[in-house]
């Protein structure tokens, strides 16, 4: 009887309708190689349509980033836009335990917090965020130059950052008394204008540890950072501190903020440049909307007649050099940067970089 059974597998090759085990795994394999090939075929497929998805949508929003320079709103529009600026960073602020009370406030106010007295204003001067000409603004309104064109500031080529501007047109906040601070912070118009942070400290690298000639001002720093994050320097670049890399910078500003010392202005985090949670400001604008809130702004102070310069041009410049620079950086450098802006980013409701920056291509 077995070997009846055993002859019968044996030939069973033999008998119709039967496949040969052969076959079978043959035609098993065959069908999973051909299940791989179009699986492979069809997820390369999507990653290139989602690579083009991601590029186009990269190119809507800078093309909308670019767009929003020359947008127009009416003074109503504008004022509802503002006004839910400021309902959600109070909201940010009570998130936090940092609810906004003046009466805080003590002498170690920043002095990038101007004052105006002429119009009663008090402006928070953020580097990089159109503060020079904030200040060709405030110096105008002051009565006190016989300036009348803003552009006759870079014409005559003066520095409202150098005497005599500094002081005598628009003094600190922090010079007056407790008492004159707090008066002051309830009867005047407070205003202060930001941007993303990391394009702020990319426009701040460029124009201050990027050059290429030796500024004396900054070059204590610069020389600081090549000694220590620069391998192989030269005896030139040790002397004046040229050649600093954005990734050097970073790891400074990274190691700075660690060892829990002060920032400059130009890359302090706003949170601590302008205590938004200690003081209400009555209008917040946007780098990103600066001509529209800029015109708005000085019609809401009853000076329509100056005309703040443009700067649109400055809009494609940043995104171009967004990709360029932060995709030299590493992504835990970029997650240990954001960590020091990112309440800054939150009050303010900026993102974190998204797939459009490309920061990360091929690095792990």
């Amino acid at each position: 009887m077995q070997m009846r059974n055993l002859h019968w597998q044996c030939n069973a090759s033999t008998q119709p309708g039967v496949m040969p085990r052969f076959y079978k795994k043959t035609l098993l394999r065959t069908t999973l190689l051909a299940l791989l090939l179009c699986t492979g075929a069809y997820y390369k497929y999507y990653i290139s349509k989602l690579t083009a998805v991601r590029r186009y949508e990269g190119k809507t929003k800078m093309m909308r980033h670019a767009s929003e320079w020359n947008q127009t709103t009416t003074m109503e529009e504008w004022n509802k836009t503002i006004a839910a600026r400021k309902k959600h960073l109070l909201r940010i602020c009570q998130k936090y335990g940092k609810p906004q009370n003046p009466n805080v406030l003590t002498k170690d106010l920043t002095p990038e917090i101007l004052v105006s007295e002429i119009h009663q204003l008090i402006y928070c001067a953020i580097p990089k965020v159109a503060s020079r000409n904030w200040k060709q603004v405030l110096v105008m309104l002051s009565g006190k130059s016989n300036i009348t064109d803003i552009s006759d500031f870079d014409r005559l080529n003066i520095q409202v950052q150098k005497p005599p501007y500094p002081g005598r047109y628009f003094p600190a906040l922090r010079s007056y008394s407790e008492e004159s601070i707090l008066y002051r912070l309830k009867k005047h118009t407070t205003f202060i204008f930001v941007r993303h942070p990391f394009e702020r400290l990319l426009s701040a690298y460029r124009d201050k540890i990027a050059v290429h000639r030796d500024t004396h001002f900054y070059r204590p720093i610069r020389i600081k950072m090549v000694s220590k994050y620069k391998k192989n320097a030269t005896v030139e670049q040790l002397a004046t501190g040229l050649g600093v890399t954005f990734p050097e910078f970073v790891d400074f500003v990274i190691d700075t903020y660690r060892s829990k010392q002060s920032l400059d202005s130009h890359w302090m985090p706003y949170h601590q440049l302008c205590e938004p949670c200690n003081i209400q400001y009555d209008v917040i604008g946007k780098y990103e909307t600066l001509e529209n809130d800029a015109r708005n702004f000085l019609e809401l102070i009853s000076a329509k007649n100056v005309i703040f310069p443009s700067t649109a041009k400055h809009a494609s410049h940043a995104q171009e050099y967004i990709k360029e620079y932060y995709s030299q950086l590493s992504p835990k450098a970029v997650l240990e940067l954001w960590q020091i802006y990112s309440l800054d980013a939150e009050m303010f409701q900026y993102d974190f970089p998204s797939d459009s920056w490309n920061l990360f291509p091929n690095k792990s």
